[in-house]
């Protein structure tokens, strides 16, 4: 299991970890948590469950309209349409040939690496005969999503330094 930090005021939080809490003290930066107490000291912690709305910065649009600020949020338009579309076209082929959502079932990492390797190497060596790069990014999602079952969360890695 892994431990989470969850809020329990506007101030203070507590470090779970399985049955042992923990109580920190923080202070928000642009969204962030910042612990300024504790073992964990110095460290950030973006984790949405507990972000406040408050702590994001308010865009006010022409029409009057208002929403949140996305300064802290991901930059999922990044993966460009192209890129999509080929890792689409492999992911149909494999929907075909093993049932849609087949790969949602989970795969051993160890064996995810194994043929990302594979596929970078037939890359690197020039061969074309299927598309090595969509397959690795699909090997690299099937990693993500065991890491994401071990408890890891998508901003685990998103730290203000």
């Amino acid at each position: 299991m892994k431990a989470q930090i969850v809020k329990c005021s506007s101030d203070t939080f507590w470090y779970s970890n399985i049955s042992l809490p923990i109580k920190i003290e923080v202070e928000c930066h642009r969204g962030f948590y910042k612990i300024i107490d504790g073992e964990y000291s110095g460290k950030f912690v973006a984790n949405s469950d507990f972000i406040n709305d408050e702590d994001y910065e308010t865009r006010v649009f022409n029409s009057g309209a208002k929403r949140d600020g996305d300064d802290n949020k991901p930059y999922v338009h990044n993966l460009q349409g192209y890129t999509r579309l080929r890792f689409g076209y492999l992911t149909r082929m494999g929907a075909n040939k093993y049932g849609d959502g087949n790969f949602l079932k989970g795969m051993p990492k160890e064996d995810s690496i194994k043929s990302l390797d594979r596929h970078l190497a037939k890359y690197l060596d020039g061969d074309m005969s299927e598309d090595h790069l969509a397959a690795i990014i699909f090997n690299v999602q099937l990693i993500m999503l065991e890491e994401k079952k071990e408890g890891m969360q998508a901003d685990h890695y998103f730290l203000i330094q």
